[in-house]
């Protein structure tokens, strides 16, 4: 198991950089694929149709917390995801990440979230 931290500079406050990431419509937007962000503890989450899915385990305006798997994975394989927002950056540590999956992770973090987050920041 391995860690992914990142801290990626974002032109937006702090409670647009948490609605992108825990609202389902506009992280809907953000990525161009469908998402279903249930953003309250307890509740569960998919995003780009499905590819990706957990459950939040603590939410706060600051922070959110998920247990975040592929859906290849095997079955019962999470890794634990923290995102800490503050006005222009959004902190990123994924902890648990299977052997194997870090450099895919740390590539897919940047191709999948943090580029097309700051390309739909810049159109708005």
């Amino acid at each position: 198991m391995s860690r992914i931290e990142q801290t990626i500079p974002l032109a937006a406050p702090a409670d647009t950089l948490r609605s992108l990431i825990a609202d389902s419509a506009m992280h809907s937007a953000f990525t161009g694929a469908p998402a279903d962000i249930g953003a309250e503890p307890g509740s569960t989450w998919t995003a780009f149709g499905g590819k990706i899915e957990g459950r939040t385990l603590d939410s706060s305006p600051t922070q959110l917390v998920q247990a975040w798997r592929s859906a290849d994975w095997p079955d019962g394989v999470y890794s634990l995801v923290t995102f800490q927002f503050a006005d222009g950056t959004i902190r990123l540590v994924h902890d648990a990440v299977p052997d194997g999956a870090k450099d895919m992770l740390e590539q897919g973090w940047h191709q999948m979230y943090w580029e097309p987050m700051k390309a739909w920041l810049a159109a708005r």
